[in-house]
């Protein structure tokens, strides 16, 4: 599969999601921001079961695993709002 299509793949999967601002993906990397925890647990958890229920794949890099696990609770992000560089 190309990441072409899998990126088409994953927008319909995860379009409702994406249009709630809290979710944004590209090609092989998804982020859920959202600030309370429970409603991060919930939607990540959301994202994992649309993804192995279409038999997609996830690789997760260990190095990945300790970035999130040491993320500061209260980062948010808005894909809505576009940022100059």
């Amino acid at each position: 599969m190309d990441l072409a299509t899998f990126q088409t793949i994953i927008n319909k999967l995860l379009r409702d999601l994406i249009n709630t601002g809290n979710v944004a993906s590209f090609i092989n990397d998804t982020k859920a921001g959202i600030e309370e925890k429970e409603e991060h647990d919930k939607l990540v958890k959301e994202i994992l079961r649309r993804i192995e229920e279409n038999n997609l794949c996830i690789k997760i890099k260990e190095e990945k695993i300790k970035v999130v696990l040491e993320w500061p609770a209260s980062k948010k992000f808005n894909i809505r709002e576009p940022t100059l560089l």
